[in-house]
């Protein structure tokens, strides 16, 4: 008779599950100013310009980098606008950008207040030369500067010239007016003989 025995049976079954979960980390928020931001301003000319302001920026992620430009825009010639510009960059390119304006204001014009000017003439050399007026003006950035300077143009003879008198005014912009007078001296005059008593 057969004998029959339990042969021990042995199964290795290993089951693995693999989860694999991506974290993706992005930087999408922009920088952020410390300081007071700059208001834009309105000033007349030849008030002093205020420097651009010195902005720091803060940000969610290390490094932040910021960088300043300036503009300038003329109207005729003259300043009219001053631009300042902020911008603030993160490692990631996010930015955050600030500008301030600057108005300026264009003055009065300088003029001279007079409109009855020395006016151009003619003299004989005999004569003396007319003295300079006193000039008034107003406008432009005060304090305003007046003076007068001659220069002589020589003629065809020794006593024959011409004086060009120049009125200036000059304001402290370095903006100037001018006006010019001529003053012409002629010898027309011819020689006259001398008659001396006789001592005989």
């Amino acid at each position: 008779m057969p004998l029959s025995e339990p042969i021990p049976l042995q199964m290795s079954v290993k089951n693995q599950l693999t989860f694999e979960q991506t974290i993706r980390v992005r930087d999408e928020q922009p920088p952020v100013f410390v300081e007071s931001l700059p208001k834009d301003l309105t000033i007349e000319e030849g008030t002093p310009i205020p420097a651009q302001a010195t902005l720091t920026a803060t940000d969610n992620c290390q490094g932040v980098k910021v960088a300043t430009y300036q503009q300038q825009q003329l109207k005729e010639g003259r300043l009219a606008k001053v631009i300042y510009q902020w911008v603030a960059t993160d490692n990631c390119g996010n930015r955050t950008t600030h500008i301030q304006a600057i108005t300026i204001t264009p003055r009065e014009p300088l003029r001279f207040l007079t409109t009855d000017f020395p006016k151009d003439i003619e003299q004989p050399c005999a004569v003396a030369l007319p003295q300079a007026v006193t000039l008034q003006a107003k406008g432009g950035c005060p304090p305003i500067t007046l003076t007068h300077e001659d220069i002589k143009q020589q003629g065809y003879c020794p006593h024959s010239y011409t004086i060009m008198r120049m009125y200036t005014a000059t304001d402290r912009c370095g903006a100037a007016i001018h006006y010019t007078q001529l003053i012409k001296v002629v010898d027309n005059t011819p020689p006259a003989f001398c008659r001396y008593a006789s001592t005989r």
